[in-house]
């Protein structure tokens, strides 16, 4: 079974090897088979299996249903068993050829550099447990994985926005502090209260999770200069494929750190 996503990458090396295919057929048709040009019924079942087939093969993974169709003609007619022109021939490879080319015209490619690919993929390489605790933040993530993969830095800010927020949803509820986006703050305003009290008066409960919410604070230090509040309100903020690429990975940190920790997103 292939995934819509295997569906949509560009396959760069199908090309290249179709085009290689291509090459060769033309190849073939400088070489004059027999006096009269004739390409016998043998040749034809030779350069059918070595070049037909394996190009259908290759049209069928990069979705050209019509020149697949169009060797299925070609192949009908070999099973005529009858020797036909160089000329036929030749006709055969056009034809493919411009049915490759009409259907690849139907679409519009983009190219994501090799640097910014894990970006694209994110989705298949998140960690399981961040999946698994945050299925709506790994989905969120995962929008921003491809935003980034193509240099939209502000659309990728907006969607860890959306994965940040259900992160601080789950640190508010496990601290009893009321959440709201325009609040975000108190979270570590009060982490940074239970760290500061004296440590007699420190619950045993506070003492044993206070390196993790310390964790924390340090996340939502990081947030914090990543310029949040602008994302949200600001609608005039830019963000730049460099300050995206680090807010990427402090989210990727945070929400990590806390299904880690084995908190789960409100449902």
């Amino acid at each position: 079974m292939v995934s819509l996503l295997d569906m949509q990458k560009f396959y760069g090396a199908a090309f290249l090897e179709l085009h290689a295919h291509l090459a060769r057929l033309k190849g073939a048709c400088q070489v004059v088979w027999g006096p009269e040009k004739i390409v016998d019924i043998a040749v034809q079942r030779i350069q059918y299996n070595e070049s037909f087939v394996p190009m259908a093969g290759l049209c069928s993974l990069l979705g050209l249903k019509v020149s697949c169709a169009y060797i299925k003609r070609i192949q009908a007619e070999i099973q005529e068993a009858k020797p036909i022109s160089i000329e036929h021939f030749r006709g055969w490879i056009e034809t493919f050829q411009a049915r490759v080319a009409d259907e690849l015209n139907l679409d519009l490619l983009f190219h994501v550099p090799s640097e910014r690919a894990h970006f694209y993929t994110y989705a298949e390489e998140m960690e399981p447990a961040l999946a698994n605790c945050f299925p709506l933040a790994a989905v969120e993530m995962s929008a921003a994985g491809r935003c980034l993969a193509f240099g939209e830095g502000t659309a990728t800010v907006f969607h860890l926005m959306r994965a940040i927020d259900m992160g601080f949803r789950c640190v508010g509820a496990s601290l009893s502090i009321p959440y709201s986006p325009g609040t975000w703050r108190a979270i570590g305003d009060a982490i940074e209260k239970k760290m500061a009290a004296k440590y007699q008066d420190k619950t045993e409960d506070w003492k044993s999770s206070e390196p993790f919410y310390a964790s924390v604070l340090l996340d939502i230090q990081a947030i914090s200069r990543s310029h949040r509040n602008p994302t949200m309100h600001d609608l005039e903020r830019k963000y730049t494929e460099a300050e995206a690429e680090y807010l990427f990975t402090v989210t990727e940190h945070f929400i990590s750190h806390l299904s880690a920790q084995g908190m789960r997103e409100e449902k």
